[in-house]
């Protein structure tokens, strides 16, 4: 019976430091004190700009078109949004996770109810 309480009340401070720590490390992730984990990266020797040395119109027009989309959405900004995303992800499972720790360790210190008699 005491060995119930004291796993419960493991599982209930284990789940409270899952979610205060995720929820602190998207708040200094956000406020810019720190940055968020890169599991997307830029590598700037792998990008192969396309030189076109043939004049046809359709390939000076993909270029062009191509340019653009460079100038209104560069490559850095994509990756610092997939890098937020996949973050925001794991910080959504790890407050999920916790609740459910709470909630089962909650349930371990729970004293089981007695049938009343008739």
């Amino acid at each position: 019976m005491e060995a119930k309480k004291i796993l419960g009340w493991l599982l209930i401070i284990s789940g409270v430091l899952i979610v205060f720590w995720s929820i602190q490390n998207t708040y200094t992730n956000f406020i810019g004190q720190t940055e968020f984990p890169q599991l997307f990266q830029l590598d700037e020797e792998t990008i192969i700009s396309k030189e076109t040395s043939s004049g046809s119109i359709e390939d000076n027009i993909g270029s062009i078109i191509g340019e653009q989309i460079k100038q209104m959405l560069p490559q850095a900004s994509t990756i610092l949004m997939l890098n937020m995303f996949s973050w925001i992800m794991l910080a959504s499972f790890l407050v999920f996770a916790g609740s459910k720790l709470v909630g089962m360790g909650a349930s371990l210190l729970k004293s089981p109810k007695k049938e009343e008699k008739e």
